[in-house]
């Protein structure tokens, strides 16, 4: 087979940097769902795998309708038959199972792509109860994909060598995991420079292009891939050439870095005499090495938003928030480290998090707001910061003060 033509796909570069890897690709709109090559002779099995999570769905399925009859009656109850009818639908079926034949594609994948498609379909059409039977067709692959999650799960650690992930998107929680795993970089369709997901990848100093439209359509997990966060492209099927122009771009980027850090150890002072303290903002306990390395004078920022992040959907306990606020402290002691209370705009992770529902939480109820409003929730966070006081220079922020009485309020609350 001859080798595939290099393709490039712009997109926008949110973190610098520039990889090469295995590309593997994600649907994480709702869950994580990626996407394995199979060998011929696995075709089979895989189909008969789907065909069990199909049996595994309806019966799943039976239970939740007699529940949904038990307590709220056979209408309602109804509403559950149009789904069990669609995990017998020849046409959804047959195209999951060509698809694994013709792709050479694991279930999960099958599943996710031919339900997008036909939900699609079903969107385009003009009258209102066709159109519901695209959310009946999504509901319905959540079960499958459920039952095939219990049946068999691929892991990530599955893959040997250096992975980037492409997606068409990623959440912030999953970036920090997949980022402390063996992924070397980020390409997803949707994202911005501004996103949780960006601010989590430079953090880990991670390569991420967002913007990269229909990408997921266009990889295939058998190639590699490079990734460059600088020019902002996606480079598909990397020819020798392009190959060897990554290696000097590598090799001059390390040499320029060599050359710069000696002057870590200059004083920060103007032109005209002042001394300027440079502390290090960070987002995650990785960045201690950097800022240490580069001669932060303490930190000036800690968002702990991203503590939050990293446990979602759960929230961090008293002694989670603690290990870390004295991670921190211990690494910068004797210098001063500033922990800003949670601040997590977003209408999607507020809703996940926390379970707030505004239609604009990044204009509404954040900051010390929503502090002062879940004091259920933050008591943890803040007895952890205390007691780590206790142990160095902490010093709180509080995000988004609109009134000196919110700050009153704050201090008999924290009292």
């Amino acid at each position: 087979m001859p080798p595939k033509a290099l393709q490039r796909v712009a997109g926008q570069g949110v973190s610098p940097g520039i990889a090469i890897g295995r590309a593997v690709c994600i649907a994480s709109s709702e869950e994580e769902i990626y996407r394995f090559p199979l060998a011929a002779g696995e075709i089979e099995a895989e189909q008969e795998r789907f065909r069990q999570a199909l049996a595994l769905s309806a019966r799943e399925l039976q239970k939740v309708r007699q529940r949904a009859q038990d307590e709220l009656g056979g209408e309602l109850a109804a509403i559950f038959d149009a789904h069990a009818t669609m995990l017998g639908d020849p046409v959804f079926v047959g195209r999951v199972e060509q698809r694994i034949a013709s792709e050479k594609v694991n279930a999960e994948w099958a599943v996710h792509r031919t339900a997008t498609e036909m939900q699609r379909q079903f969107e385009r059409l003009e009258r209102p109860e066709f159109r519901e039977r695209g959310d009946d067709l999504r509901d319905v692959a959540r079960h499958i994909l459920r039952a095939l999650g219990g049946l068999a799960h691929h892991e990530l650690s599955e893959i040997e060598g250096d992975v980037v992930i492409v997606a068409d998107d990623l959440t912030p929680s999953e970036a920090v995991r997949l980022g402390r795993e063996n992924v070397v970089a980020f390409a997803i369709e949707g994202g911005g420079r501004t996103s949780h997901t960006t601010i989590i990848a430079r953090s880990l100093q991670i390569p991420l292009v967002a913007g990269l439209e229909g990408v997921t359509a266009l990889v295939t997990d058998d190639d590699p891939v490079i990734v460059d966060g600088d020019r902002g492209e996606l480079i598909l099927h990397p020819s020798p050439a392009a190959l060897a122009d990554l290696e000097e771009r590598l090799r001059q980027q390390a040499a320029k870095e060599s050359r710069l850090e000696p002057t870590r150890d200059l004083a920060s002072v103007t032109r005209d005499g002042i001394e300027i303290g440079l502390l290090a903002n960070i987002d995650l306990l990785e960045e201690i090495d950097d800022a240490v390395r580069f001669g932060a004078q303490g930190v000036g920022l800690y968002r702990s938003e991203f503590l939050y992040i990293e446990k979602s959907p759960e929230l961090p306990t008293e002694e989670e928030h603690l290990a870390a606020y004295l991670e921190l402290i211990k690494r910068m002691r004797p210098q001063p480290v500033t922990i800003r209370t949670y601040d997590l705009g977003g209408r999607k992770i507020a809703r996940e998090v926390l379970e707030t529902r505004e239609d604009n939480p990044v204009l509404g109820l954040r900051g010390v707001r929503l502090i002062l409003s879940r004091r259920d929730i933050f008591r943890a966070q803040l007895r952890a910061l205390f007691r780590a006081g206790c142990e160095g220079d902490l010093r709180i922020l509080l995000p988004l003060v609109s009134g000196v009485g919110e700050v009153h309020e704050f201090r008999e609350f924290a009292a």
